[in-house]
């Protein structure tokens, strides 16, 4: 009888033959052996799904499923239903990881007695690293707001199986999918958390052709909405309600609306307000803006974000 690994290693795999033995071998060589790495194949045209294959016949821990393309969402959504591990990561298939990556992480899960642990990335791009900074402080909701970068990645976190449970990311947005997931999972009042500083990740920031980053302003502009509204549905549903939390949505109804409002010379005060009642923002509400304009503020483009308070400003005051 084959015995359960205690990490599901799940990697979603569409075009990227140029960076996925990297990708691979950084898992084959983490100094915590006790996994299985599930690479889903999803319709690639390239030669990913042979790469994949070859992996799976030199070392019995990689198990590899082809499918017709799907997406991202889709795909990880597969490798969490065959999972068989306690816990669960995830790795993009043009990033990497750490040798000590899993073990750090596991080690430090069971040590804590938790069911979450956060660790820190790097960042490539153009040859160079970077990393975010963050801060251990605050609530889940603070965290989530002012550190979405850290945050919103699946990738840096192993997650105890049973606190996903039935959780599946939405197969029906392309963008933020993996936010609301872990927004859903990180607010179930069972969730134990520690972060961690050490950078264990590698996040490379120069495939387009990924599944993981296609985007464009369309797509975006649905997804944000989707996710607001999605998230709004999630405190409801659990009753969420402290001040943190409040701040929180309001951000997020107010990045729904930065789409509408980005190029002042294309803003129009009509159509915005039409569309602050359909969807009912509650960025129109005048105290809910300012808080959204000094989230983004940058002294670089300081008397742009002027301008568009002065228009905005203006439109309030004529209605």
């Amino acid at each position: 009888m084959e015995s359960i690994p205690k990490i599901s290693i799940i990697v979603p795999i569409y075009k990227v033959e140029k960076y996925l033995r990297r990708c691979l071998d950084s898992i084959a060589a983490q100094t915590f052996i006790d996994w299985e790495c599930i690479l889903i194949d999803d319709g690639s045209p390239d030669d990913s799904g042979k790469i994949c294959d070859e992996y799976a016949e030199k070392d019995g821990r990689f198990r590899v499923i082809h499918q017709n393309n799907q997406g991202v969402s889709a795909a990880r959504n597969a490798g969490i239903d065959c999972a068989s591990g306690e816990w669960i990561g995830f790795v993009d298939s043009d990033d990497w990881i750490e040798k000590e990556t899993y073990e750090v992480a596991y080690n430090s899960a069971v040590q804590e007695g938790v069911n979450v642990i956060c660790y820190g990335m790097n960042f490539y791009k153009n040859g160079k690293f970077s990393n975010p900074p963050f801060k251990d402080k605050g609530d889940i909701f603070y965290k989530f707001q002012h550190y979405r970068v850290y945050m919103h990645s699946l990738c840096n976190k192993l997650i105890r199986k049973e606190l996903i449970g039935n959780k599946r990311l939405n197969v029906k947005m392309k963008a933020y999918e993996d936010l609301l997931f872990i927004f859903d999972v990180f607010t179930e009042k069972q969730v134990k958390i520690i972060f961690i500083k050490r950078q264990l990740y590698f996040y490379f920031q120069a495939n387009e052709n990924s599944s993981c980053h296609i985007l464009n302003s369309q797509i975006q502009l649905d997804a944000l909405r989707q996710v607001y509204l999605a998230i709004k549905a999630i405190y409801e549903a659990k009753n969420i309600n402290n001040k943190f939390a409040t701040k929180y949505l309001h951000f997020l109804n107010a990045c729904a609306a930065l789409p509408y409002i980005n190029n002042p010379s294309h803003f129009c005060p009509n159509k915005f307000r039409e569309i602050c009642i359909k969807w009912n923002f509650y960025s129109y509400n005048p105290k809910i803006f300012l808080q959204f304009l000094f989230a983004f503020l940058k002294m670089d483009f300081f008397s742009e974000i002027i301008m568009r308070a002065k228009i905005y400003i203006k439109h309030t005051a004529d209605s």
